[in-house]
């Protein structure tokens, strides 16, 4: 079986996924003179210093260092020993080193060792983009907005890169091209049902929709047309954390590519969307030059419905409540149902 989305599709019970969240694992960062032992192995360059305490992600330990010849990076340390999340930071740092060929703004890859010779975890060590990243923004209308206009310039570049296949990415040759990468599903219809059935399923166990609501939803995502443009590379997580930007407020770079995917353009951007209140939509659309149009609306609406469904699993598998202030995760399924003419999602 494949995955639609690593965060809710990776093999792990749900109470490990809630205590790595929470760090409540047995996982600790590597000692410091292991990592910096393990680095310097890997990269042939000492490490002139590390720059402070290692910083918990999901998936990740990240620690801040520099390097002898003075570039500064971040070290990126597995916390789950994943087959996955190991094949995540090859295809990453692979596409990484192709996207800078092309000219786009990314980080440079330093080295990836996965042999866990010197720290029993695989880890990758790439450039340390500096700059606030978009969620440092986000009680800033203004500034969002801004931000936001010129990711959708960085998106709408991003799409004109064309790959074969559909879904997540695997590497199948190493001559620094686009044809180095595949996605591994057979079409993006495949890919957009993939595990449809599992994430309802666990949204009705988790008392989120009624099953009834769950059939209506699965039955018009299932009936959807997806032969839109659905060849070109997308970034598969473009969320604040994830969009470093310069001082002038506008994206400098992209970083965690992991979840980069083939597929249609349209999802990215409501992918993008759903990280965002609609107030803040116009100037994405703006950025990208995307006309939420009645046929593109209607498959906006749809990928926005399944992305939304994908998320709120995430959220139930790793314990993550809805923050203060904040509208529901699961309104954003109210919300798409809405505007596809579907019933009201009714909680059991």
């Amino acid at each position: 079986m494949g995955r639609f989305l690593l965060k809710a599709d990776l093999t792990e019970a749900d109470d490990r996924l809630r205590a790595l969240r929470a760090g409540l694992a047995p996982d600790r960062p590597p000692p410091t003179d292991a990592l910096r032992r393990a680095v310097e192995a890997s990269t042939g360059l000492a490490v002139a210093a590390i720059e402070g305490q290692a910083r918990r992600g999901t998936f990740r330990w990240v620690v801040p260092a520099e390097l002898g010849n003075g570039l500064r990076v971040m070290i990126r340390v597995n916390r789950l020993d994943h087959v996955e999340l190991e094949t995540g930071l090859a295809v990453e740092a692979r596409l990484l080193r192709y996207l800078r060929t092309i000219g786009l703004a990314v980080p440079a890859v330093v080295a990836v060792d996965t042999s866990k010779a010197a720290v029993p975890a695989a880890f990758g060590v790439v450039e340390r983009l500096e700059g606030p990243t978009l969620a440092d923004c986000d009680d800033d209308d203004v500034a969002t907005e801004r931000a936001l206009r010129s990711l959708g310039r960085y998106l709408r570049e991003l799409h004109g890169v064309c790959l074969a296949g559909a879904g997540p990415i695997a590497i199948v040759a190493e001559r620094g091209g686009p044809t180095d990468f595949v996605g591994i599903e057979t079409s993006w219809a495949d890919y957009v049902v993939e595990r449809l059935p599992d994430h309802l399923a666990a949204l009705v166990t988790g008392g989120v929709v009624a099953a009834e609501t769950a059939g209506a939803i699965e039955r018009r995502i299932r009936a959807g047309r997806y032969d839109d443009i659905s060849d070109r590379l997308l970034h598969g997580d473009p969320g604040g954390p994830n969009v470093i930007l310069a001082m002038d407020g506008t994206v400098k770079g992209l970083v965690d590519w992991e979840d980069a995917l083939v597929g249609a353009p349209i999802f990215e951007i409501a992918s993008c969307a759903a990280f965002h209140p609609e107030r803040r939509w116009p100037a994405l659309f703006e950025g990208y030059r995307f006309a939420l149009a009645q046929e593109r609306g209607c498959r906006f609406w749809l990928y926005y419905l399944r992305i939304a469904v994908a998320r709120t699993v995430v959220r139930l598998r790793f314990g993550i409540g809805d923050p203060p202030g904040r509208p529901a995760a699961a309104g954003r399924i109210t919300r798409a149902m809405e505007a596809l003419g579907l019933p009201e999602a009714v909680r059991p």
